[in-house]
């Protein structure tokens, strides 16, 4: 419903990301070409940058200008999209609860299989990072975080073959949290030796491949 959503909605809002590939440059089909634009980034440069058109460029940190968004909007604003909101929640879960919608069945294990296993075995307060090409394209889309900033993704913080390091990685501020690592095969091969940083006291990191 993702998609159904970029196509109906009039009014986009970019936050602290560039409009490149990784977000099909916010341009259509995928997005609606009516919508409006706006985008909200803390260095004035990237403004200028913008692949489509911004109606409305703001310069400032992101947390401070959604703040004054926040109270700036009347109280009544989140009932007056309600049923919008409601189409896509329900669209979501008859995917979801449709005949293979979470265990596909075609011989081999399918990667939405792997990704729902994963969900389920990961750690609610857990940093997720997904890596690869197709894995990705399905890991985003299935595997959701519960714990805001708690998601590293290849494509806005890196090039594919990240994934591995950036799991080790995520274990030095908490050694007490678990990482968690969904890649590709071939991506993980770049990077194998940096396993070798991980079994340090206390700290888990795990990995599917």
């Amino acid at each position: 419903m993702r998609s159904n959503a970029f196509r109906d909605a009039d009014l986009i809002i970019v936050l602290g990301t560039r409009m490149n590939y990784v977000i099909a440059h916010a341009a259509p089909p995928r997005f609606n070409k009516d919508a409006t634009i706006a985008r909200i980034e803390i260095d004035p440069e990237e403004l200028g940058t913008s692949a489509r058109n911004v109606d409305i460029p703001i310069v400032g940190d992101c947390k401070s200008v959604l703040q004054q968004l926040i109270d700036a909007i009347d109280g009544k604003t989140a009932d007056r999209f309600q049923p919008w909101r409601q189409k896509l929640a329900e669209g979501e879960a008859a995917k979801r609860q449709g005949p293979g919608g979470n265990y596909p069945t075609d011989g081999d294990i399918h990667p939405l299989r792997l990704c729902e296993e994963v969900k389920n075995f990961m750690n609610r307060d857990a940093i997720l990072v997904v890596d690869g090409q197709e894995i990705l394209n399905f890991g985003r889309q299935s595997i959701p975080t519960f714990t805001p900033g708690h998601r590293l993704n290849s494509g806005p913080f890196g090039t594919m073959g990240v994934g591995l390091p950036f799991a080790v990685g995520a274990k030095a501020p908490s050694v007490t949290r678990r990482s968690s690592a969904c890649t590709a095969t071939a991506w993980s091969r770049w990077s194998t030796s940096r396993p070798t940083t991980a079994p340090a006291p206390r700290r888990s990191a795990s990995r599917t491949t």
